[in-house]
C-alpha cells in the first residue's frame, strides 16, 4: 500500500507534556462470529498502516474469534480488551440465534465506555468503528471531543440500500435489473425477536462521521452510489471490502427450513453439469478476477482503504 507502514509512526505532546498518540483506532464488533472475524481482519488491515488498533469484546467471544483467524499472529499494534460478561439465565427460542450475542452486547457499555474515556487522553484523535449491532456499547463516546464514530456494516451494501429505499417509502424510481421485484423484507430474513433487538440497536445510531461497508466497488459501486444519494451529504461511505468474502443463493427463499438433501443436490448438479452452471462460474471467475485486481496497488478498493486511513489521520 502506498501509504502503509508511514502513517502514526511519531507522537505529539499535550499542554502538559503527555505523550499522545495522533490517532488510536477502537474495534466494538458484534459478537456473532462472521461479524467478529470481519473486524478482525479490518483491523488487521487498519493496524498495518502503523495505527494502533484496539479490539474490545466480552472474554468469551474474543477468544472464540482469535482461536479461529486464519491469521495466526497479532500484530503488535493491535490490543484486545476482553471483558467479562454475566452468562444469561432468561429463556429465549432456539430459533432466536441472535439472543446470546445481544445479552453480550448489553454489559459491554460500561466497560467499553471506560475504556474510551481512557484512550481519548491518550490520543489527539480517538476513532471508533462500532458494527451497527453494537450502536448502544458506545453511545457515550459523543462526550468526547477528539473521539469520532464509523458504523461498519457486515452486509452487502445491496442489502443495506433496498431496506433503507424501503423504510423511506421507495422516494425514487429504479430500473428492475438494480432492484429486483420479488425481494424479500427483512422480516423474511429475521426472526421477530431478532428484529426487535436490531430495531432497538438502531436507535444508539446517533450521529456518526462515516459508514464503511465490507463490500468492494468493483462488484457494488451501483448500490455504493444510491447509498450515497439516500444519505443526502450525512456522513462518508468506504467500500472497503473484501474482508470476508461470501456467496448466498438467491434461489433459496424457504428461510425458516432447514435445507433437505434433495435441494443441495440439485443446487450441485445445476452448478456442475448444466449450461446455467457454466455460466454461473464463468461468473464466479470473473468476479473473483474484479475482486483481485481491486485490492492491487491502484485498485478500487486499496484506494478505497488510502483514502480512509488519510480521512482519519488527517
Amino acid at each position: 500500500m502506498s501509504t502503509q507502514n508511514s502513517i502514526c509512526s511519531h507522537t505529539h505532546n499535550d499542554h502538559n507534556g503527555v505523550e499522545k498518540a495522533p490517532v488510536i483506532v477502537v474495534m466494538v464488533p458484534f459478537p456473532l462470529q462472521s461479524h467478529l472475524n470481519q473486524l478482525l481482519q479490518l483491523s488487521h488491515l487498519i493496524s498495518s498502516y502503523n495505527i494502533p488498533v484496539h479490539y474490545v469484546g466480552s472474554t468469551f467471544y474474543n477468544s472464540q474469534v482469535r482461536s479461529r483467524s486464519r491469521i495466526h499472529a497479532d500484530p503488535a499494534n493491535i490490543h484486545f480488551h476482553d471483558f467479562p460478561t454475566p452468562p444469561f439465565t432468561s429463556e429465549y427460542s432456539s430459533s432466536d440465534f441472535l439472543f446470546p450475542s445481544f445479552h453480550a452486547t448489553k454489559h459491554l457499555r460500561e466497560p467499553v465506555s471506560a475504556l474510551l474515556h481512557q484512550l481519548s487522553s491518550k490520543a489527539k484523535r480517538l476513532i471508533i468503528i462500532n458494527d451497527v449491532l453494537s450502536a448502544s456499547v458506545v453511545q457515550d463516546a459523543q462526550t468526547l471531543p477528539n473521539a469520532k464514530s464509523y458504523i461498519f456494516y457486515s452486509v452487502s451494501a445491496f442489502d443495506v440500500f433496498t431496506h433503507i429505499w424501503e423504510a423511506m417509502g421507495k422516494p425514487f424510481q429504479l430500473e428492475a435489473e438494480i432492484i429486483p421485484s420479488e425481494l424479500p423484507s427483512l422480516q423474511d430474513c429475521v426472526t421477530p425477536e431478532s428484529l426487535r433487538l436490531m430495531t432497538d440497536q438502531y436507535q444508539f445510531v446517533g450521529s456518526k462521521a462515516g459508514e464503511l461497508y465490507n463490500t468492494t466497488r468493483s462488484i457494488e459501486a451501483t448500490y455504493v452510489d444510491l447509498l450515497r444519494k439516500v444519505m443526502n451529504g450525512n456522513g462518508k461511505i468506504w467500500a472497503i471490502g473484501p474482508l470476508l468474502p461470501t456467496i448466498t443463493s438467491s434461489e433459496w427463499e424457504k428461510r425458516d427450513q432447514i435445507v433437505r438433501s434433495t435441494a443441495i443436490s440439485k443446487a450441485v448438479k445445476t452448478l456442475m453439469a448444466t449450461d446455467e452452471g457454466k455460466e454461473m462460474r464463468k461468473r464466479a471467475r470473473d468476479m473473483g478476477s474484479a475482486v483481485q485486481r481491486s485490492t492491487e496497488e491502484g485498485g478500487v478498493s486499496r484506494m478505497e482503504w488510502d483514502s480512509f486511513i488519510a480521512h482519519i489521520t488527517s
